[in-house]
């Protein structure tokens, strides 16, 4: 059968077990906080600057397109009568830049539609981890701090001369004076 005494050598270990463990949770709880706000930060990013930012960019570039159209009609209708090959080649570009433009914002839509739903899992995992911090992990420095504060106790009870002399046993004239 096991010894159910606990065999403690180091009261020295279990503390710096503690401060380490108090280390790790606080070091953790930054990390679960950094990337709540990085989330929240590419979330705002996604649903507000990138989405304008693409709205604005394809309006833009449709603009460049327009032009661009115009400046070939204005050389086919103008004296020459023939459109260069740098006007086609000037269109060709604003279409491919619209194009592009258009790729870009359908993208930044798919990603704000499906960013939560794709997150989810991850972020269900972060808060299991927080839950495991401020509960768990905060309970068990909590037992490590009672733990070495009754362990000091004990030693500082078992440490030779450390207690003090039990009183002395009562004398036998003493004992004989309270039997007459």
């Amino acid at each position: 059968m096991a010894d159910p005494r606990a065999h403690v050598t180091s009261i020295d270990s279990l503390e710096r077990f503690r401060a380490s463990l108090l280390v790790f949770i606080d070091r953790a709880k930054l990390v679960i906080d950094e990337v709540n706000t990085e989330t929240n930060r590419t979330r705002m990013w996604l649903q507000g600057d990138q989405r304008m930012f693409w709205n604005r960019e394809l309006k833009r570039r449709n603009q460049d397109l327009d032009e661009a159209q115009a400046q070939l009609l204005s050389a086919r209708i103008s004296a020459l009568g023939e459109a260069t090959h740098a006007h086609h080649k000037a269109v060709q570009r604003a279409k491919m830049a619209v194009k592009d433009a258009e790729d870009k914002l359908r993208a930044v839509k798919q990603w704000n539609r499906h960013f939560d739903s794709r997150l989810a899992p991850l972020t269900k995992q972060l808060g299991k981890l927080d839950n495991l911090l401020n509960g768990d992990m905060e309970k068990a420095a909590h037992f490590l701090n009672q733990s070495i504060k009754n362990l000091q106790d004990y030693a500082d009870i078992r440490q030779p001369g450390s207690l003090e002399k039990p009183p002395a046993p009562a004398s036998t004239e003493d004992e004989m004076e309270e039997g007459s």
